[in-house]
């Protein structure tokens, strides 16, 4: 009785502390791999704005660049077009895009924040249609651990008989590996 005391009060003590061994890591991991579901507002063929759900899985090919696959849909309602895109990312921070006139001026720090222009080219199914579709993006990212992003932003697409803006909410979360 006494061994599986001991057994049990030392694998508790191994459990509560082995993730303070990773708390002293100095440099970030490198991020190869994303992916990320979010929930969206649509300005879709249909009047007024729609919800839709965005899915994400790309590779990161150099430090500032990075493409990825989408497929953006509205699981509600399957008469709503599908966007089916490749997309080329080319990210960069804050602080590199601001003049340091600027960037003294304000009351946080810019180089925790990523900035990302998008293009993206591919194909728009929908009821009676199969179509070309393109578009460009921009978003702020704020990186809150090592695997994981918080992201805001806008992606005009174009390709589905009109051009539609797409809202991605500030609690886009992604994960890199």
């Amino acid at each position: 009785m006494k061994a599986i005391t001991r057994l049990v009060l030392l694998t508790a003590v191994s459990l509560f502390c082995w993730p303070l061994v990773f708390g002293q890591t100095t440099t970030p991991l490198t991020q190869h791999f994303v992916i990320s579901a979010t929930s969206a507002s649509y300005t879709g063929t249909g009047s007024g704005a729609q919800a839709v759900a965005i899915l994400s899985t790309g590779f990161q090919v150099t430090q500032n660049v990075s493409v990825a696959y989408d497929r953006i849909s509205n699981p509600n309602d399957t008469k709503q077009p599908i966007f089916n895109l490749g997309d080329f990312n080319y990210t960069r921070e804050l602080a590199s895009l601001l003049p340091a006139s600027l960037r003294s001026k304000l009351v946080f720090d810019t180089t925790n924040w990523l900035v990302t222009f998008q293009a993206s080219g591919g194909k728009v199914t929908g009821v009676g249609f199969n179509r070309i579709a393109e578009g460009g993006g921009l978003y702020l990212t704020r990186p809150v651990a090592n695997n994981m992003a918080i992201t805001t932003g806008y992606r005009l697409l174009h390709g589905a008989g009109k051009s539609s803006l797409i809202k991605v909410p500030l609690v886009g979360i992604n994960f890199t590996f």
